[in-house]
C-alpha cells in the first residue's frame, strides 16, 4: 500500500466553468476579465486535522513569510521552522505538507501570471519528475511528486475532471508505461520454458526459476509442466565401453571393438565365451 499523502494546503473551491457569479466588468473597455485559472490536484487523504491552539492551521502546515508553520495536534500548539534561516525555501509538498526545501527554478509565464515569492508562476514547471506551481489563492508554492502517484509531469497536456489544466500538472499519458499484464491465466501451473528459465504460476503468483549449470528447462520430464531438470547424460559409445578386450554377452558369443567398430562372433560347437581363460579378454574357449 502506498503511504497516504498529507493534504495540500490549498484546494481551490472554484471549478472551471462552474463559477457561481460573473467576474467584474471592465468599465473602460466593456470586456469582462477572465476568471482565474484553477488547478486541482487529487483530494488529500489526511493532514487536515487541527487543534484549538493552532489558529486554524492544519496538521500538514502552511508557509508564512518563508516559515513552515504546522499544527502539533497532540500538544495543541503551533510549530514553526524558519526556512529562510536555513537557506531554504518554504514549499507545500503534496506528500509532506509544508517543508523547507531547495528553491525550485522559476517557470511558466503568460500575461499577468501569478508568481510566488519563489519566482514560480501559476503555470509552473516540471522538475525532477515533480509538478511545481504557484497557488493563486494562497501564494504558496506547491510541489507534487508525480512519479510517487504513478503519473508523469506534463505541460499544458493534462485534464482534471474533464477540464484542461494549464501549465505543469501530474497526469497519465503516452509517456506512462503500460500496466503489467497478468500472465497467470495463460501460463497456469503447467507453465513454459523461456530463455533457459522455467516459468509457471501458483494461483495468481508468477514464479520464475533460472536453470543452472547441468540443468535445462524441460516440460513434463522431472516434474509436471515446465521445470529445471538435470541434463540427460550423453549416449555411451559401445566401443568406449567394451574396448578391444570385449565381453561375453552370453556363453555362445564374443563381442569386442576394433578400429571403432563393434565385432561379434558365435562360438563353434564345443566352445563357450570366457574372459581371460584362453586369451586376453573375451574368447571362445574349450571347456
Amino acid at each position: 500500500m502506498k503511504p497516504s499523502r498529507l493534504a495540500l494546503l490549498a484546494i481551490v473551491t472554484a471549478i472551471v466553468g462552474c463559477a457561481g457569479t460573473a467576474p467584474p466588468t471592465d468599465t473602460d473597455g466593456g470586456n469582462e476579465d477572465p476568471p482565474p485559472k484553477v488547478k486541482r490536484p487529487p483530494q488529500p487523504k489526511d493532514g487536515n486535522t487541527t487543534a484549538p491552539g493552532c489558529d486554524g492551521v492544519p496538521e500538514h502546515g502552511t508557509c508564512q513569510d518563508g516559515v513552515a508553520v504546522f499544527c502539533d495536534v497532540a500538544n495543541n500548539e503551533l510549530r514553526r521552522k524558519d526556512c529562510k534561516a536555513l537557506g531554504k525555501t518554504c514549499l507545500v509538498d503534496s506528500t509532506s505538507g509544508a517543508v523547507c526545501g531547495d528553491a525550485p527554478p522559476p517557470g511558466g509565464g503568460g500575461s499577468g501570471a501569478t508568481s510566488c515569492e519563489t519566482g514560480v508562476t501559476f503555470e509552473g514547471t516540471c522538475t525532477g519528475g515533480k509538478a511545481i506551481w504557484c497557488d493563486p489563492e494562497t501564494s504558496q508554492t506547491v510541489t507534487w511528486d508525480c512519479g510517487g502517484d504513478g503519473l508523469t509531469c506534463q505541460i499544458d497536456t493534462c485534464t482534471f475532471s474533464g477540464a484542461p489544466v494549464p501549465g505543469a500538472f501530474c497526469c497519465a499519458g503516452a509517456n506512462q508505461p503500460p500496466p503489467p499484464t497478468n500472465e497467470c491465466p495463460a501460463l497456469g501451473f503447467e507453465g513454459e520454458c523461456k530463455n533457459g528459465t522455467a516459468r509457471w504460476c501458483s494461483g495468481d503468483q508468477l514464479i520464475e526459476k533460472v536453470c543452472g549449470s547441468g540443468e535445462s528447462c524441460q516440460v513434463d520430464t522431472c516434474a509436471t509442466g515446465a521445470y529445471c531438470c538435470p541434463d540427460a547424460p550423453p549416449p555411451v559409445n559401445e566401443c568406449d565401453q567394451i574396448g578391444i578386450r570385449g565381453i561375453c554377452p552370453d556363453e555362445n558369443h564374443v563381442r569386442w571393438c576394433s578400429g571403432g567398430t563393434v565385432q561379434e562372433v558365435t562360438c563353434v560347437t564345443g566352445k563357450t565365451c570366457a574372459i581371460d581363460k584362453c586369451g586376453d579378454g573375451a574368447y571362445c574357449c574349450s571347456p
